[in-house]
């Protein structure tokens, strides 16, 4: 993979909103910078070791299907190859053609605690400015399956780089085949139930106009007035923890709910610039990854050459992509959307018979002492 590509993906990794589209704090950045600097360790520690098999003259074996390409030791060659072979069936039946996007990269599996055919030498090595491979690490028990579920993500990256802005900076996350489990519709159903903006409960009563503001694909001119409404502007106020503007706005915000006075405090806030830069002018009122189901089900029911007509037309609006990548219009797609989403609420808790009687004994304990308190006596 080219150095201008994983410079891309260390780049988005640090400035990727957080949970829920909200800006990275101090604490986030210095942490994914800490990851940064743990991949690239891992990184000069496999290029050494690719080195040193060239060096010695031991070919890397290739594993390739379609389009994907990995590269791996005599040791692990054979795991690559059945673990390629199901990660291309994912890629394919997703992506469509522009799983061929995937052409000219390529991937060094490396299998941890595999040993070496010749230890490294300690000379030249490839460091992190030189990598030539996109690195995947598996353990050294994984199969084919815990291969191609680790290329799978590293794949998607790639193609996701060919995605254009106004797509990306909707989404804010990277579509990966089997990436959108039954858990993660759970996530969305407690999200909607949970959240306290009016577009998100409306969605979650049926209101499809509502489930167009929380997914942010409503209005034009003033997201805060698009996707929100005036009982949530001073909740948003009340979470800004670091908030700045006129002390009078914000207490008339605050204490009287004065919409013109939240509506100035938000709109001067100090993250306003930083989604601006990015694409967004506003936080979305639900997170990346429940737009992330509905794009899935709109790849789901539109087949293998959904993905490529999703990226068609840059200029259309998203809800006219998503209608086209489905093949229906976009009022039904939202409506199978919501209804899978409603049809996934959390699995109800099962209390056996011990943890019940468990639970009878600590309460007859507890009643005990509380008779033999001086407050009874």
């Amino acid at each position: 993979m080219s150095e201008r590509v994983l410079a891309a993906l260390a780049a988005l990794a640090l400035i990727a909103p957080g949970a829920a589209g909200q800006t990275p704090t101090v604490a986030e950045f210095a942490a994914r910078a800490r990851r940064l600097d743990t991949l690239a360790a891992r990184a000069d520690a496999f290029a050494r070791r690719a080195d040193s098999l060239r060096r010695a003259g031991i070919t890397l074996d290739s594993a390739r299907d379609g389009a994907l390409l990995v590269l791996a030791g005599p040791h692990e060659v054979g795991l690559a190859r059945d673990g390629v072979r199901l990660a291309w069936t994912g890629l394919d039946r997703t992506f469509g053609a522009r799983a061929q996007l995937l052409a000219g990269n390529q991937f060094l599996l490396y299998q941890l605690g595999q040993q070496d055919p010749v230890p490294d030498s300690g000379g030249w090595y490839s460091g992190p400015s030189h990598v030539r491979y996109a690195i995947v690490s598996v353990a050294g028990w994984a199969n084919a399956q815990d291969v191609s579920r680790t290329l799978l993500p590293n794949a998607a990256n790639v193609i996701a780089q060919h995605e254009d802005s106004t797509f990306r900076l909707w989404l804010q996350a990277v579509i990966t085949p089997g990436g959108v489990t039954q858990d993660l519709f759970r996530s969305v159903y407690n999200e909607l139930v949970t959240a306290p903006w009016r577009a998100s409960r409306g969605c979650f009563l049926g209101d499809l106009g509502a489930c167009r503001r929380a997914l942010a694909l409503s209005g034009g001119g003033d997201p805060w007035v698009d996707w929100y409404a005036s009982g949530d502007y001073r909740a948003l106020v009340r979470d800004l923890t670091l908030a700045r503007g006129d002390p009078a706005l914000v207490n008339a915000c605050l204490r009287t709910d004065d919409e013109a006075a939240c509506l100035s405090v938000l709109r001067g806030n100090w993250y306003a610039p930083w989604y601006a830069q990015h694409g967004h002018r506003v936080p979305a009122p639900v997170s990346p990854q429940t737009r992330l189901t509905l794009v899935t089900i709109a790849l789901e029911r539109g087949g293998r050459d959904a993905y490529p007509r999703l990226m068609s037309d840059p200029r259309a609006t998203i809800p006219d992509r998503l209608a086209a990548a489905a093949g229906e219009p976009f009022d039904s797609l939202l409506s199978q959307w919501r209804r899978r989403v409603i049809g996934a609420p959390a699995p109800p808790v099962v209390v056996t018979a011990g943890v019940a009687w468990v639970a009878v004994g600590w309460a007859l304990v507890f009643g005990f002492l509380a008779l033999r308190s001086t407050r009874w006596r």
